[in-house]
């Protein structure tokens, strides 16, 4: 008989070698069996997805002159108003002119509600401080007239927080101007300048500053600390509610019809002149130059007044004629009367 030959039994060390690959498998489809497959540690630009960043951000930025950027190709330069640079009054609606400067021209403004009790003890210790200096300055020196009127206008201010509840705020303006060539921005930059001086505000340019205000401009709310430094002007509720710049000029009533567009926004208007919510009664005056459109309105106004079911009647001297197309028109009876040999 012959034995066969026994195969040697491999070491320890080889066979937990042989194990190993076996237990790795193992683990790693665990991992992709609870977390997924594994994907490679990159970036999101460098595996090619796209991002909402990527969207938002612009292209290219040139940021080496000194007067302006180029964003993609426009130009944008900036101006502020400077702190010192408002009106001591205004009215309502009076950033309402750099709103409606013209195309290319935009207007950020920023107002910072600041802790009534914080305020309320600066203004008081730099009264106090105005004061004492007013004293040792004669009423001859041109300090002596910009000390009073600062102790006046902290004394203004609270009053106002105190007995008409008003709040506090810093209020910042920039102004942004875009052009397609650097020329026409530069004129842009100036009628900005000459409006502004128009309407006693005046305009800074935003020198070598232009990328932090570019920044400062986005809807983040985060102004860069030398423009927000330059720009800074006290106001209170009042004078932030005044400064909401848009005035609306549009007449839409509810169940009114259309006579048209407006001439400055071009919005709809609608007009019910028996709206007693609205108005005290239903009289209207048409007036204006000899073909201005006063028959033509009129017309108007009466035919859809009638497509909606009213009755109209109109009771034309002179010129009736004008209104017979528009009767047979809507099925309307068009009578003519006559009264001592005029036709009425």
């Amino acid at each position: 008989m012959q034995k066969k030959k026994g195969t040697k039994p491999a070491p320890a060390k080889a066979r937990a070698k042989k194990k190993l690959p076996t237990a790795e498998k193992k683990q790693s489809g665990l991992k992709r069996l609870l977390f997924g497959e594994e994907k490679p540690d990159l970036t999101e630009l460098e595996s090619g997805s796209t991002t909402i960043l990527d969207i938002l951000s612009p292209t290219t930025v040139d940021t080496k002159n000194r007067d302006h950027i180029i964003v993609d190709g426009v130009y944008h330069a900036y101006l502020y108003i400077a702190g010192y640079g408002y009106s001591t009054t205004v009215g309502s609606c009076w950033l309402t002119p750099l709103v409606e400067a013209g195309e290319g021209i935009n207007l950020i403004f920023t107002a910072k509600r600041q802790p009534k009790d914080k305020i309320l003890s600066k203004i008081a210790q730099t009264t106090m401080v105005n004061r004492s200096r007013m004293r040792d300055v004669g009423d001859t020196r041109q300090d002596y007239e910009e000390l009073d009127s600062a102790i006046s206008s902290g004394l203004y201010l609270k009053d106002a927080m105190n007995r008409q509840g008003e709040d506090f705020y810093y209020m910042h303006t920039l102004v942004e101007v875009v052009a397609d060539d650097a020329e026409t921005l530069e004129q842009r930059v100036t009628a900005v300048e000459k409006l502004c001086v128009s309407v006693d505000m005046i305009a800074r340019r935003c020198d070598y500053k232009n990328e932090q205000a570019f920044l400062s401009a986005l809807p983040l709310l985060s102004l860069d600390p030398d423009v927000e430094r330059k720009s800074r002007r006290n106001a209170l509720t009042s004078g932030v509610a005044a400064a909401f710049p848009f005035a609306s000029y549009e007449l839409s009533d509810r169940n009114g019809v259309f006579l048209g567009l407006n001439l400055y926004n071009r919005s709809p208007v609608f007009l019910d002149p028996y709206d007693d919510y609205k108005y005290t009664n239903g009289n209207c005056w048409i007036g204006g130059s000899s073909g201005a459109g006063k028959t033509f309105t009129l017309q108007c106004l009466g035919g859809r007044l009638r497509q909606q079911g009213r009755r109209v009647i109109f009771i034309v001297p002179k010129k009736g004629h004008e209104f017979r197309p528009l009767c047979e028109l809507l099925g309307g009876l068009y009578l003519k009367w006559w009264n001592r040999g005029e036709s009425v």
